[in-house]
């Protein structure tokens, strides 16, 4: 009955050792380069102002987090988000629109000096992500898209947010001005 035991145990460890290995050496699928090629695309289109379309959106977003002040909501100047959007182009705009992310934080629009500022972090996150699937096709391959390609691609950011600012708040950030050590910190290991 032990060596029964014994078999069945070591069975299991090759077996995770087997699907670890192959998790490691996995190449991204073509629906997986087609849905990082649609979200760099997104990313390229700069917000317009005279754009109808464009500005339905930021009111939309504007509405959603009831924002009188952008700062309050992690955004560089009050009356406007706009230039906080360079390097994320009009994906900023669509996955703000998406995101639940906010209504898991623990503190989203708070007045203390720890606050992690949400806008700011919540595009770090995602022009990480798309940096990171760009160059690494392994973590590309980590994830899954389905034909709502923008839509994934916001619970992933969600995700990483709610755990970076768990990573925040565990680090007793003093103020703002530790945000950039902290997130080279966590950037470091979480996007290789």
């Amino acid at each position: 009955m032990q060596s029964r035991n014994v078999l069945a145990s070591l069975f299991l460890v090759l077996l995770t050792i087997l699907i670890v290995f192959k998790q490691r050496n996995r190449q991204p699928t073509q629906e997986q380069v087609r849905a990082l090629n649609k979200l760099i695309d997104v990313t390229k289109i700069n917000f317009d102002e005279t754009s109808h379309d464009h500005v339905t959106l930021l009111e939309l977003v504007q509405t959603k987090f009831k924002v009188e002040n952008w700062t309050d909501i992690g955004f560089q100047r009050k009356n406007s988000p706009v230039t906080d959007f360079r390097s994320f182009g009009l994906l900023s705009l669509h996955c703000l629109l998406r995101t639940e992310a906010h209504l898991k934080m623990q503190k989203f629009k708070s007045k203390d000096a720890d606050c992690l500022p949400f806008a700011l972090s919540y595009l770090n996150i995602g022009h990480q992500y798309i940096e990171t699937m760009k160059k690494n096709p392994k973590f590309l391959a980590q994830h899954t898209f389905s034909e709502n390609v923008i839509d994934d691609f916001v619970k992933y950011v969600d995700t990483t947010l709610v755990d970076f600012e768990r990573f925040w708040l565990s680090q007793r950030p003093e103020n703002i001005m530790a945000y950039n050590q902290l997130w080279s910190k966590y950037e470091k290991k979480h996007f290789k």
